[in-house]
This record gives structure tokens, C-alpha cells and sequence, in this order.
């Protein structure tokens, strides 16, 4: 007898592989196609689905550029999709605002474009043929306006001087701003209390304080100058009484009343 033809297993096997088969290939063919419709419905969406449109342009870390401005520069049009949207065209559009020094765009899903702003932050005013912010880079960046003017004064630099030496222009607003680092919280000098920081290309710079007094810092080492001023007031000088003070005289120091400012008395 043929042991083949009486052997259950032996005769049952392909049956149960071949049906095995057939029922893997039908269980794959039915998740690739719900895979297919799936990715259809998601590159449908993405495509035109309402989620995917620019509907808010957020902006962050401005105090002075206003929100509306800065957005109007950007020119992110509502129902743009957010993949369409150029972020560096943002950004470039942003940057041209006068306040800001620097700008980044992202964006958020859904329908948010995120604008990150880093503003100039005035450290002096300059003064030309008008008055000029200058920011801690000593980068002229903007005219001055009226209420945002509670800053030292840096005088004596003309126009003429800064259009034919700019590199004498970038110098002394440089030097300007290390006098004032040096003056930083000092209880007489802070930048606080300077209205005028005065440039003389003969005698270097000059602090006129609100209390009228003024102090001859020279061109260098205003750390010094500073110094010798401590050791002014520990001595018994009185820097409220308007007086000229020359701290660049050597190792002396020379200090000279000056005559009050205010308005002239009766006839």
C-alpha cells in the first residue's frame, strides 16, 4: 500500500498552507488599501483643508514697533496655506522696520505663523541735524521722537565729520558708549543722571550732569577718570554745586565753581 495515499497529514498539508496564503494576501491587500485611502484622506486635508490655512500671525517680543506694522511688513495673507507661506520673505519684510535688529518666523500648525522679534535698544542719543537713537553697538538706527527721550545726549559730532571720517564717526560713538559703561550706576555719574555727553575734538569728552556740574573725562581710560572722582567726593567735594571738574589734568584735578544757569533775577 502507498504509505503517501493513507497518510492524513501528508495529504491535508498543501490544503492548509495554500488556504493559509490565500488569507494573508486577502488580510494585506485589504490593510494596504485602507493605508491608500487613509493617505489619500491626509493629502486631501493637508492640501486644501481648512486647518491648513494661515489664520493668525502672531508677534512677539516688540515694545516699541507696533503689532499692526510689524504684521503689515510681513505681509502673511490670511488663507494662505501655511506650507506655501515663504518665512524668509517674512522676515525680510519685518527687519525693514526701523526698531527691529533682527526677526525669525515659524510655523505652527494649525493655521499660525509665529514672528520673533528682537528690537534695537537705544543706549544714547546722537545728535546730528536731528536727534538719533544709537543702540549698544553704537549703530545709529532710527530719528528720535518726542516722549522717548530720556537718554544722554551725545553732542559735537557734526554731519560733515560723520560723512567724510565714518570711520572717526564709528570711533567716537564707540567711545562714547565705554564712558557711559564706565559711569554705570555710579551714584553721582550713572547715565541717569547725564544730560549732555559732550565730544570736543580738543579735549575729548565731557559729562554735563542735570545737576549742572561737568566732568572732563579727556579721550581715554574714563575707568580712571571715574575713580579719581570717588576719591573727589571722599575727599569733601560736593558734585551738587555746578562746577567744572577736570579729571584729566594729570594726577591732580582741577574743579571750577560755575556760575548757576537759571533765570536771570530783576533789574
Amino acid at each position: 500500500m502507498n504509505p503517501r495515499l493513507t497518510h492524513g497529514p501528508v495529504l491535508g498539508e498543501p490544503t492548509r498552507s495554500w488556504t493559509s496564503r490565500v488569507l494573508r494576501i486577502a488580510a494585506a491587500s485589504l490593510v494596504g488599501s485602507a493605508l491608500t485611502i487613509t493617505a489619500g484622506v491626509v493629502v486631501h486635508e493637508v492640501a486644501v483643508g481648512g486647518m491648513w490655512e494661515v489664520n493668525e500671525v502672531e508677534i512677539a517680543g516688540n515694545t516699541y514697533a507696533s503689532d499692526a506694522a510689524l504684521r503689515h511688513l510681513a505681509d502673511v495673507r490670511p488663507g494662505t496655506h501655511l506650507a506655501a507661506v515663504d518665512l524668509q520673505r517674512a522676515v525680510d519684510g519685518v527687519v525693514q522696520h526701523p526698531w527691529v535688529r533682527r526677526a525669525e518666523a515659524r510655523r505652527i500648525f494649525p493655521g499660525t505663523i509665529s514672528i520673533i522679534v528682537e528690537e534695537h535698544e537705544p543706549a544714547l542719543l546722537l545728535a546730528l541735524d536731528e536727534l538719533w537713537y544709537v543702540d549698544a553697538n553704537g549703530l545709529p538706527f532710527k530719528r528720535a521722537r518726542a516722549g522717548t527721550l530720556d537718554y544722554p545726549v551725545l553732542t559735537g559730532l557734526d554731519r560733515d565729520l560723520a560723512r567724510d571720517h565714518p570711520r572717526v564717526a564709528r570711533a567716537v560713538l564707540a567711545r562714547a558708549l565705554d564712558v557711559l559703561a564706565a559711569c554705570d550706576s555710579h551714584p553721582v555719574a550713572d547715565p541717569h543722571q547725564i544730560s549732555e555727553l559732550r565730544f570736543s575734538r580738543s579735549t575729548g569728552f565731557t559729562l554735563v550732569l542735570r545737576s549742572g556740574t561737568e566732568l572732563v573725562l579727556g579721550f581715554d581710560h574714563p575707568e580712571e577718570r571715574i575713580h579719581r572722582l570717588d576719591r573727589l567726593i571722599l575727599a569733601g567735594l560736593d558734585p551738587d554745586q555746578p562746577q567744572r571738574i577736570d579729571l584729566d589734568a594729570g594726577d591732580v584735578a582741577i574743579a571750577t565753581p560755575l556760575k548757576p544757569t537759571g533765570p536771570a533775577g530783576p533789574v
